[in-house]
């Protein structure tokens, strides 16, 4: 009996929450397989990874899936959103499945699609975490894939929200969180950079931020993001993206961190950012936005909070955290208590083992999770 994670990409180091919720699953003593439909180049650095057991493509599987009415089905379905290809390695990737197997998807885009068709080739439930891209800016198929799905998560109660009002459908909130003992304690109220760790796309809003910071005297930062070098100067340094032990460095020598996070064009909006949770876990302040969602993470006690994509309300919110660090720490105190309480790796981990025993698979015997972190 193992839970199958079926992930879009394998490895990245932008979807660490997946990895480290599955190292932690693993220390319960559960088994684990994977599916990837691909990789990123940025998970070359990846060192810290679960004990996974990588599925393998066999005739088996294809001959078997082909036989079978809801195999055929599933794998029509797969053809018309995937393409052939991708339908027949799915198909021959069935058979190395267990028959008490259980299959899991985190974001509810071309992974859960696979998810579902692996799942009705061999019988077996399958899950699904909603994010937020995958929701925001859905796939045509994901109506289909949370009907058919025994467990549905999302990061947070606006996610949960939102699911209900447009689909009608149910999901458990399971929250992601950090391994507080990672991170290790920040300085917040000395002279380090602002710093902001996340991909450079718009939703992130790190365009504004490098506008931002040349307005505050004094101040400058530090952006782990995969933005071109140029688009830094003499007071933002672009280091592009980077491993959790560098992080971990960048965070300690922080006086606070800043994510200005917008809806983009497309529709597309964070979740919950994890990098946001790491950075109050070392006990860093945070600059944002005023975005649904994120306020189920900081307030005005953990954080300065803006409307999005307003430049001179940023550049005012930093000016203020700038010349308080008194305030900095303070702020930065009350965030570390925050992911303490309800943002750790262990949380994350026990929901999603919930949900799925209440949906009735259970695996034989697991240890009982490891102590939290106490302050």
């Amino acid at each position: 009996m193992a839970l199958v994670y079926v992930l879009r990409y394998f490895p990245t180091l932008t979807e660490t929450f997946v990895y480290r919720e599955a190292i932690e699953v693993a220390a319960r003593g559960l088994p684990l397989g994977l599916v990837a439909l691909g990789a990123r180049a940025d998970g070359a650095g990846l060192t810290d990874l679960p004990p996974w057991s990588m599925l393998r493509p066999g005739f088996s599987g294809l001959a078997e899936s082909l036989w079978s009415p809801a195999g055929r089905a599933a794998l029509s379905t797969l053809r018309e959103r995937q393409g052939l290809k991708r339908a027949a390695r799915a198909a021959a990737l069935s058979g190395a499945l267990g028959p008490d197997d259980a299959l899991h998807a985190h974001f509810a885009g071309e992974g859960a699609e696979w998810a579902q068709a692996l799942a009705a080739c061999k019988g077996l439930p399958y899950g699904v975490t909603v994010h937020a891209v995958d929701l925001f800016r859905p796939r045509p198929s994901l109506e289909d894939v949370l009907r058919g799905a025994a467990v549905v998560l999302t990061v947070s109660a606006h996610n949960a929200e939102e699911l209900l009002r447009r689909y009608g459908v149910r999901a458990k909130v399971v929250r992601c969180g950090v391994n507080p003992q990672v991170w290790q304690a920040a300085r917040p109220e000395g002279d380090g950079p602002a710093v902001s760790v996340g991909r450079f796309v718009p939703k992130k809003g790190l365009d504004l931020l490098i506008h931002a910071v040349s307005q505050v005297p004094g101040l400058r930062a530090c952006l782990a993001t995969d933005a071109p070098a140029d688009l830094g100067g003499p007071a933002v340094e672009i280091l592009g993206l980077r491993p959790t032990p560098e992080i971990v460095a960048l965070y300690k020598s922080a006086s606070m961190f800043v994510l200005p996070c917008r809806v983009a064009p497309d529709g597309d909006r964070d979740g919950v950012p994890v990098a946001m949770m790491e950075a109050m876990a070392a006990g860093l302040p945070v600059v944002t936005t005023s975005l649904p969602g994120l306020d189920e993470l900081v307030d005005e006690q953990t954080a300065w909070i803006v409307p999005p994509d307003d430049e001179r309300a940023l550049v005012e919110a930093l000016s203020d955290a700038w010349r308080h660090p008194e305030e900095r720490r303070r702020r930065g105190q009350a965030g570390r208590a925050r992911v303490l309480e309800g943002f750790t790796i262990v949380g994350q981990a026990d929901g999603l083992l919930r949900a799925w025993a209440e949906a009735g698979w259970r695996p034989a015997s697991l240890v009982p999770p490891r102590p939290s972190v106490t302050r």
